[in-house]
């Protein structure tokens, strides 16, 4: 009992606080992914706002020849990493920033915020219909690495990880079974040992007033207290309890000895088949 005990609560433990781990480690990864968005998407409402309060810019819109050079002046360093598109209302290029060009496939212009992901890159992008320009789209991304919202990369830092938490789980499941639940098991075991003692000892102590019962009764047929047909009914029911006891007795016998070690389940077909 000692040992099945102890591995099933060690099983628990383990089980428990790995799916804990990669529990956390999921939402990690979620929060680690929306955070990052926000802050592409915020790099992109700031850049767009910033175009769009430049008269400059508006200005460069009815001549977009002009447009790579107005945006590389009016953003400065905060161009860096991002691509920019024009489009008139039937969603042809009027312009595209040198990077886009680069670009494999072509970037919707609707709805506003659109994502396209290729084998080795991630574009972010926000679609704008310009208020003062009737039927101009602006679209203004961000270009990155694949890798860089995601993890896909299984590297030997990440097996490392991975399996540092797996040993430090297996670490920690065996320090709780050990100082947390050997008391418990301790205890347990005692309170197995006392209830089989206490099991025993009852069944003796309720065989005495049977015993006593039964030579009462033959005293009072003896002596023509009650009639015999009446004191046959209580023997048999003095049998009936007596039997009870006995094999409760039988029970508590084998429950205390070393042969429970040795009993297996048995399909009760098997067992029928072997009388038969």
């Amino acid at each position: 009992m000692d040992t099945g005990l102890r591995n099933r609560f060690f099983f628990i433990i383990v089980t428990t606080l790995i799916l804990s781990a990669v529990g956390i480690n999921l939402v990690h990864v979620y929060f680690f992914k929306s955070q990052r968005l926000k802050l592409i998407d915020k790099q992109m409402i700031e850049s767009m706002t910033v175009l769009l309060d430049s008269e400059e810019f508006l200005k460069a819109l009815d001549k977009p020849e002009t447009l790579d050079e107005v945006i590389s002046k009016v953003l400065k360093g905060s161009r860096i990493g991002k691509v920019f598109y024009l489009r008139d209302a039937s969603g042809q290029i009027l312009y595209q920033s040198l990077r886009s060009r680069l670009l494999s496939g072509d970037i919707p212009h609707s709805p506003e915020w659109v994502a396209v992901g290729t084998d080795t890159e991630y574009v972010r992008v926000r679609n704008i219909t310009l208020p003062k320009h009737p039927g101009l789209t602006l679209q203004v991304g961000v270009v990155l690495d694949r890798n860089f919202l995601n993890w896909e990369i299984i590297d030997k830092r990440v097996v490392f990880y991975i399996a540092g938490i797996v040993v430090a789980m297996f670490l920690v499941s065996v320090l709780l079974t050990l100082t947390l639940l050997s008391p418990l098991i301790d205890r347990l075991n005692l309170n197995y040992k006392l209830t089989r003692s206490w099991t025993s000892q009852i069944a003796h102590e309720l065989k005495t007033p049977l015993t006593i019962m039964r030579v009462e009764i033959e005293t009072a047929v003896k002596e023509k207290e009650i009639p015999a047909t009446f004191a046959q009914d209580l023997y048999k029911e003095i049998h009936h309890m007596s039997e009870t006891i006995s094999q409760f007795l039988d029970w508590a016998e084998l429950e205390n000895t070393q042969l429970q070690r040795d009993l297996h389940v048995l399909p009760i077909r098997i067992a029928a088949d072997d009388v038969a």
